[in-house]
């Protein structure tokens, strides 16, 4: 009897989580966008708790790809950021989090699509999210998942041939710089595996970029040689010894 009042109660969780989240995913599609942060919160808050497999996690998913494919960056930001946490706090070994990731990192890997180069998007945020994927998803699957996000974020190095970059792009730039030489680090292997199947143009504008931001920090670092030894460099005296002033 006490078992059977357990599952009950369990059930009544589960139809409780489930109702909830319905609610908060209604008004997550309903609400103004300036009004949207809160009612995502509390779903993916709310999706943590609920069986996977709930079909339920499918129209959650479904939301969160259509609005990445909203062309709003601050939606998309907005959506990147709770993704992330929710991932964060998922877990790497939960099967939610695995299911997640299989659902919504297509939605988030075209934010960083070449044909996609000229639209506005987050794709700081979407190199983020696919970031932590890449350190979350199982050893099995880091070659895979190398093989489809190096290319991407290779796409999002900025090269002296493409003129100037505005903020977002240079910010994106230095972010994947940073990391490759992080995951070059954490999977070696999967890493190297990954860069001998780029195409040859690939290959070579990350070739081109590491160069360039080499050149660059080499130059940045003589300049600060040079500014540190000219700041060195003994100054004209002013004497204030007036003693032997008017002396013969």
């Amino acid at each position: 009897a006490v078992a059977d009042r357990g599952g009950d109660g369990a059930a009544a969780a589960a139809d409780v989580f489930t109702s909830t989240a319905e609610a908060l995913l209604a008004l997550f599609s309903s609400a103004p966008r300036g009004a949207q942060s809160l009612p995502l919160l509390l779903l993916l808050k709310t999706a943590e708790r609920i069986e996977v497999g709930s079909p339920l996690h499918s129209r959650i998913q479904s939301t969160l790809c259509a609005e990445l494919q909203s062309g709003e960056v601050a939606q998309q930001q907005k959506i990147l950021q709770s993704f992330q946490a929710f991932l964060q706090a998922a877990g790497a070994t939960s099967a939610l989090s695995m299911e997640y990731m299989r659902a919504v990192l297509p939605a988030v890997a075209s934010l960083l699509s070449p044909a996609k180069s000229s639209q506005p998007a987050d794709r700081t945020g979407a190199v983020k999210v696919l970031l932590l994927a890449c350190t979350m998803c199982p050893p099995h699957a880091v070659t895979s998942l190398l093989s489809l996000s190096l290319p991407l974020f290779v796409g999002c190095m900025w090269l002296a041939k493409d003129g100037t970059p505005d903020a977002a792009q240079k910010e994106v730039s230095t972010l994947v710089h940073a990391s490759l030489t992080a995951l070059a680090k954490r999977s070696p292997a999967d890493f190297r595996a990954a860069v001998a199947a780029f195409s040859a143009e690939t290959r070579s504008r990350m070739e081109t970029a590491l160069r360039e931001a080499a050149a660059a920090s080499q130059a940045g670092t003589a300049l600060s040689s040079n500014q540190t030894e000219q700041a060195a460099k003994p100054k004209i005296a002013l004497r204030m010894d007036f003693s032997s002033f008017g002396k013969k």
